[in-house]
Parts: structure tokens; C-alpha cells; sequence
């Protein structure tokens, strides 16, 4: 059961690299495309640790815990939005405010 859950939080952050990889890939997405797909990558970055804090009441061992926070901060690192999204996003703001 264990090594169930570690694999879909693993997998979770591979599928949301998967995603972002083919999503950017094709063509250069307008600010609220590249929005969306941030919120659902976050989605698949937080997810780990919520499976982590599931795992770790079910096994009573916090070490599940701290191995999904892990998982979790890695892939945050891998799937948070890059820098040229946010000043996209800043100059879609700045020019509809």
C-alpha cells in the first residue's frame, strides 16, 4: 500500500512535467492559456504532499510524510512558472489596468 501511494505522488509530478513539456512545446501560449496551465501544474506539484499526509495517518510514520514533502518541493521547483510567464502575466496586467 505504501509503495502504492509514494509511485501516484511520484507520478503525479512526472505527469505535470509531461504536460507542461507538451503544452509549451507546440506554439507560445497567450497569458491566460499559460495561466491555466500554471494553476493545474501547482495542482500536480501539490499533490504529493497531500497523499504524504494521507500515507503518513494511515502508517503512523511522519518519515511518509517528510518523503512526500520531498516529492513535493521537487517538483514545485520543476513545475512552478518560469520567470519570462510572470513578467508576461505582469504586462497583460498592466496593460488592461
Amino acid at each position: 500500500m505504501r509503495y502504492l501511494f509514494i509511485s501516484v505522488a511520484v507520478a503525479s509530478v512526472v505527469v505535470g512535467r509531461n504536460i507542461r513539456t507538451r503544452d509549451t512545446a507546440s506554439t507560445p501560449l497567450d497569458a491566460a492559456a499559460m495561466a491555466s496551465l500554471s494553476w493545474k501544474l501547482v495542482v500536480y506539484a501539490i499533490a504529493p504532499v497531500v497523499i504524504g499526509a494521507v500515507l503518513s495517518i494511515m502508517t503512523r510514520q511522519v518519515w511518509d510524510y517528510y518523503a512526500m514533502l520531498v516529492v513535493t518541493l521537487v517538483g514545485l521547483w520543476l513545475l512552478f512558472p518560469r520567470y519570462d510567464h510572470w513578467v508576461a502575466w505582469a504586462a497583460t496586467a498592466e496593460g488592461s489596468a
